[in-house]
């Protein structure tokens, strides 16, 4: 029974409002480093470099304009990041709730995992955006041609295989896998001996059009960097796949109610500020009631030191009303220590297990439903055919992508919505009374499973501004103020001191593990062609000597590294680039080899405290 449509559009309405809400909600959360990855080429091309000319786009040429476009849009504010990233994520999860909808016909079933989508949500980075959107799209796509095969929904599924592929090029392998697969249905709906004429135009339209998209990109690549160069510098970028499916040999739900198990006592050091308003001897008091220990020396910002017998000890939760800036503590094990809650370990285990067996037994249901259809007419109907597809799509993507189990996230909106299936009432509880019992049995267990992942995705949110709701108006206003602010707001000294002290024209050389932020923060583009050198991304002789080319054709005033990994040790893979810049820069005092300034200019001025030269 199709579900009414009135109906369906006010759920598909709900769907997108609450999506974007909780987006919103957690925005405060979402401003860090890794969420500036393509905003780093966005720099570079707002600042008029050009990729495979001035800089090396790392494999994802439409997200970078994307980024671009958005930063024109809004003038230079990072909202216009988020906006792009959440624009995409609400289609994306909208999408993957249409389909849920037309896989189990039950808006209500649908509608009763959408929690779970949203308390998965507030913890995703929002850097996944494209990979949310492309792969519920491409099911979407796909799904129209089995169901009515024509040029135009041929031509589409071509048109979203390029588009996949200059989001993020792997993505071609996933997008093209399903595409092709559908084609196949497509014609073999028809009858293989009938269906090759339309079935062979679609495929061709298919084609044409997917190389009508990619031609601009390829032709310019072509023209500068040269195809073969750019596919083998590329192809280093993309990891392996994993032994992802071996996780469900540990399938356990008593993992996700059973507490955490208090670790061994740890022996450790901590440190921090105590807040200003408390008193000698209240922290006197404090450390008699905790069992501190104040040893002689501050560390290196300056923060107390503090010997504790065991650091796993919940007393120590009890600390944070009194103090700053701790360093040490591991609050989240202790909050779940005190709370009994599961560990995050075996949450995050069961998160991604489940995300594993839902296509897994979809693809069982395929295949039994599709053997009784022949059994039955000679023939496999349409919504067997839709469960092959998605599952066939979903199995592929976790074997190449869940290389950590926190990745489950990225096909999360998808796998729960077409899980909805299992909670729906379906045509075999009409078949006899064996019928009856299995439908309701697989409905009964699909219910309990569902209420231990929400359950379970709830835990693991449980840190996101959501759950604050007394501190959720300070940090949406601090979220608005960052989001909104041109130049782009940031409390990090360093990115002022970039940005104060460089002229326009001049490159950064960034190092460091994820260093997406600088640049953007800094308004200056990317020294060396890119900041991927901490990976040791490029090293090969032949792009080693075009990054060098750039450092001595681009004026660089500075040499930075984000995390304590010195500029000169990210640079050890690359000799040449190393004795460049350790022959034109030098260590700036105190910065412990994390910045490096040319040698060869001579300062204008100094920046703040530190008296950190400046050229500008």
């Amino acid at each position: 029974m199709t579900p009414d449509i009135l109906s369906f559009r006010r759920a598909l309405v709900l769907v997108a409002t609450m999506t974007a809400f909780v987006l919103l909600i957690n925005a405060s959360s979402q401003i860090y480093d890794s969420n500036f990855v393509f905003l780093w080429e966005a720099t570079s091309l707002l600042s008029g470099d050009r990729p495979y000319r001035d800089f090396f786009e790392w494999g994802a040429p439409l997200s970078a304009y994307l980024s671009a476009g958005a930063q024109l849009l809004v003038g230079y504010r990072l909202i216009g990041e988020f906006l792009l990233h959440w624009v995409f994520i609400v289609a994306g999860v909208t999408l993957s709730f249409d389909l849920g909808v037309r896989l189990s016909r039950s808006i209500g079933a649908s509608l009763a995992v959408m929690p779970m989508v949203w308390l998965i949500l507030a913890t995703t980075p929002t850097y996944h955006y494209s990979k949310l959107f492309v792969f519920p799209a491409a099911v979407w796509l796909a799904w129209n041609h089995i169901e009515r095969p024509r040029v135009v929904s041929g031509a589409a599924l071509g048109a979203a295989t390029a588009l996949a592929f200059l989001f993020r090029h792997d993505y071609v392998l996933y997008v093209g896998w399903i595409s092709i697969l559908a084609l196949a249905v497509g014609w073999w709906s028809r009858g293989p001996a009938n269906g090759f004429g339309r079935s062979g135009r679609e495929a061709m339209a298919c084609a044409a059009v997917a190389l009508v998209c990619v031609a601009p990109w390829a032709v310019a690549v072509a023209r500068t960097e040269g195809l073969a160069e750019y596919t083998r510098l590329r192809a280093a970028k993309y990891e392996g796949t994993s032994s992802v499916f071996l996780s469900m040999q540990m399938l356990n739900p008593l993992r996700v109610v059973k507490p955490a198990a208090p670790p061994t006592p740890q022996p450790a050091v901590i440190g921090f500020f105590w807040q200003p308003d408390i008193s000698e001897q209240r922290q006197h008091d404090i450390e008699q009631q905790l069992g501190l220990r104040r040893l002689d020396e501050r560390d290196s910002v300056g923060r107390l030191q503090y010997a504790v017998n065991n650091l796993y000890d919940v007393k120590l939760l009890s600390l944070d009303p009194y103090i700053l800036d701790g360093n040490g503590f591991v609050w989240e094990r202790l909050t779940e220590l005190r709370a009994r809650l599961p560990s995050r370990d075996d949450i995050l285990l069961w998160l991604e297990q489940v995300t594993l067996l839902v296509p897994l037994m979809i693809l069982v249901w395929a295949a039994v439903d599709a053997v009784g259809g022949v059994a039955r007419a000679g023939t496999v109907s349409a919504d067997s055919w839709r469960m092959i597809l998605v599952s066939a799509f979903l199995i592929v993507i976790d074997y190449a992508l869940l290389r950590e189990r926190s990745y489950f996230v990225i096909v999360a909106p998808l796998t729960m919505a077409i899980g909805a299936r299992f909670l729906a009432a379906h045509p075999e509880g009409t078949r006899g009374a064996l019928g009856a019992r299995l439908g309701y049995a697989r409905r009964v267990t699909a219910l309990v499973l569902l209420l231990l992942t929400t359950y379970a995705a709830g835990v693991w949110a449980r840190l996101t501004p959501m759950f604050n709701p007394s501190g959720l108006p300070a940090r949406l206003k601090d979220a608005g103020v960052a989001l909104v602010s041109s130049p782009p707001a940031t409390h990090e000294p360093r990115y002022l001191h970039l940005r104060a002290c460089t002229s326009p024209g001049d490159h950064i050389l960034i190092t460091g593990l994820t260093p997406f932020d600088i640049s953007y923060y800094a308004e200056r583009p990317v020294a060396g062609g890119h900041l991927y050198w901490h990976s040791r991304w490029g090293a090969d002789p032949a792009s080693e000597q075009r990054s060098l080319a750039l450092l001595r054709r681009q004026s660089v005033p500075f040499a930075v590294s984000v995390t304590p990994d010195r500029v000169l040790e990210d640079l050890e893979a690359y000799p040449r680039v190393h004795d460049y810049i350790a022959a034109n820069y030098r260590e700036v005092e105190g910065s412990n080899g994390m910045l490096l300034v040319d040698t060869r200019r001579r300062p204008t001025g100094t920046y703040g405290d530190s008296a950190l030269p400046c050229f500008r």
